[in-house]
């Protein structure tokens, strides 16, 4: 099995000072989860087990990280558009 190719944005202790300091509990589990891909001895099959997150979702955070280092961790803010009210509905409200 391949090895995920990381662009190293941060050593391990960069990592967990950033963890450190996150507020934002979601960003805190996803900087741990790349952690220990970038820099522990696990297999892929014990992180997922260890984060409670499929392969999927630990490789996306991987590549956001790759492409935005740590912002690339965080939810985007405009998921989905916003929603119009038709006259009708402005009415009765």
């Amino acid at each position: 099995m391949k090895r995920f190719k990381f662009k190293y944005h941060h050593t391990e202790k960069e990592l967990i000072e950033i963890w450190k300091r996150e507020k934002n509990l979601k960003v805190r589990a996803r900087i741990h989860a790349l952690r220990l891909m970038m820099y522990s001895n696990h297999s892929k099959k014990i992180i997922c087990e260890m984060t409670g997150k499929g392969r999927t979702t630990i490789f996306d955070w991987c590549r956001r990280y790759n492409e935005k280092g740590i912002d690339g961790l965080r939810d985007s803010q405009n998921i989905g558009g916003s929603v119009a009210l038709s006259d009708i509905i402005k009415t009765v409200f």
